[in-house]
């Protein structure tokens, strides 16, 4: 499991280390666990991209969906950090726009458990 601590300081993790190496090293972990779904990651700025998660095949995709997602998070990579880092708020984000985010939200849950 990842530790949360991995994340608190800074450089130790940028957002294209934590899509391509830690994050689907936390789904081959719990791939039997959790709903099945996909969910897309939008993140603006420098060192933004796109990602796909698909939670049933435990594959993370730096690509545009090419099919249906059940989930879709936008934000900055700023903010995306910050999350990180345990420096934002994850609700006070989405209830002041800071991060958008639209679809299953039982796959949100799905995903912050996979870093607990």
């Amino acid at each position: 499991m990842l530790h949360p601590s991995l994340f608190r300081e800074p450089g130790v993790v940028d957002v294209e280390t934590f899509f391509d190496d830690l994050f689907p090293k936390a789904l081959a972990r719990r791939a039997s666990s959790g709903p099945p779904g996909r969910v897309a990651f939008f993140l603006s700025g420098v060192g933004g991209g796109a990602w796909v998660v698909d939670l049933q095949t435990a594959t993370v995709s730096s690509a545009v969906p090419s099919a249906a997602v059940e989930l879709v998070c936008a934000m900055s990579v700023d903010n995306f950090n910050a999350l990180l880092a345990g420096e934002l708020d994850a609700k006070s984000a989405f209830a002041t726009g800071e991060v958008t985010v639209t679809g299953d939200l039982a796959l949100l849950q799905a995903i912050s458990a996979l870093f607990v």
